[in-house]
């Protein structure tokens, strides 16, 4: 980690802890202080790795392969990078995190948790997945419903240099890139307290980057395959945003709570009717835990992620898919209010003609 970095953490903790010396996030700071700090102690030089003679050769390679990564989305897709990436860490565990999201019973919007830094958002990360529970426990003993997802990354957003992760790597090379360029996609450009612009930023390049890549490497069969991955995705995201509209024209209704309640269960019981007819006709990928289970935080947090992809698609387009252009574009939105920059989306999401899969 280099110096400089270290200085300006230890002087935002020192701030963080003066704040917060009476507050009961003290103990949530410091979890996650050590949690990070932990981590970072595993880390060792991926350069070190590929060169060592007993380094086993599957992981030689994605590691190689990661490096390759790395200098595309400097040279290609012109994301910033302070630093990241140049070590590996081996985690013991198959997420390095696990966020807890929250809603109320008759709400689509989440409830919100503001930090130094990145603002307001609508999760509590965790690295012990123990204590994920034990806090979902008590937000639903106060009437929250919840969701705990598990997290493959995260970005520190420049503030350190972000170590690769073991998470990152179970999955396909085409996954793993996806990864890679999602987290360098926030050290480009983050909103503090606009979570769900952040997301579908870093989404949108993700995914852009995916297919540069498939292209310039010529990997068609591995693009074909990443493809039919994303439409299958992009189905089960469809249905399950249709679904979130709904119920947020019948929770924003005048009517009595019983009678929402009731219309709720209704149409996640056609959700779950719709899920099994598509999971029949093999357009959508087994998710039976999550559709049976599916209650308004799990829909906020797939909202955050990919409700507002295509806009920045169609943002893309509009400039002729010209990088930098576009970034200008994203970054002058990201100087407006929140509600001038969520206003300006909504009318791109609108008049968009062209969806993240299509790209």
């Amino acid at each position: 980690m280099r110096l400089h970095k270290m200085i300006k953490w230890l002087i935002l903790l020192l701030a963080t802890f003066m704040l917060l010396a009476n507050c009961g996030t003290l103990g949530y700071y410091a979890h996650n202080i050590h949690g990070h700090f932990s981590m970072l102690a595993q880390q060792q030089p991926i350069d070190e790795i590929i060169g060592n003679p007993n380094t086993d050769a599957l992981l030689k390679k994605r590691l190689q392969l990661s490096v390759r990564y790395l200098n595309f989305a400097q040279n290609q897709l012109l994301l910033t990078n302070h630093g990241s990436y140049h070590n590996y860490v081996a985690l013991n565990k198959p997420y390095i995190k696990w966020n807890v999201i929250a809603a109320p019973e008759l709400s689509i919007h989440p409830k919100l948790w503001c930090f130094m830094v990145i603002g307001c958002v609508s999760y509590r990360g965790y690295y012990d997945e123990k204590m994920a529970l034990q806090f979902a426990e008590g937000l639903q003993q106060k009437g929250l419903e919840t969701h705990i997802s598990g997290a493959i990354a995260y970005s520190t957003l420049g503030w350190f240099d972000d170590p690769l992760l073991s998470s990152m790597m179970r999955w396909s090379d085409l996954r793993m890139a996806e990864f890679i360029f999602h987290e360098l996609a926030h050290q480009k450009l983050f909103i503090s307290g606009d979570q769900d612009f952040n997301e579908a930023f870093a989404t949108m390049v993700a995914e852009y980057g995916i297919k540069r890549w498939s292209q310039m490497t010529e990997q068609s069969s591995a693009m074909q395959t990443f493809h039919n991955r994303k439409r299958k995705e992009q189905a089960f995201i469809k249905l399950a945003l249709q679904t979130r509209e709904k119920l947020a024209d019948v929770y924003a209704s005048d009517q009595e709570d019983s009678v929402k309640r009731a219309q709720k269960h209704l149409i996640l019981d056609q959700l779950r009717t719709t899920y099994k007819k598509m999971l029949s006709r093999g357009e959508i990928f087994r998710y039976d835990d999550w559709f049976e289970h599916v209650n308004n935080a799990k829909l906020a947090a797939l909202a955050s992620y990919r409700r507002l992809v295509p806009a920045f698609f169609a943002i893309l387009e509009h400039h002729g898919h010209d990088l930098r252009v576009f970034y200008q574009y994203v970054h002058d939105l990201g100087q407006k209010s929140k509600r001038e920059r969520r206003n300006e989306l909504e009318r791109w999401l609108k008049n968009a003609t062209h969806t993240a899969l299509k790209h």
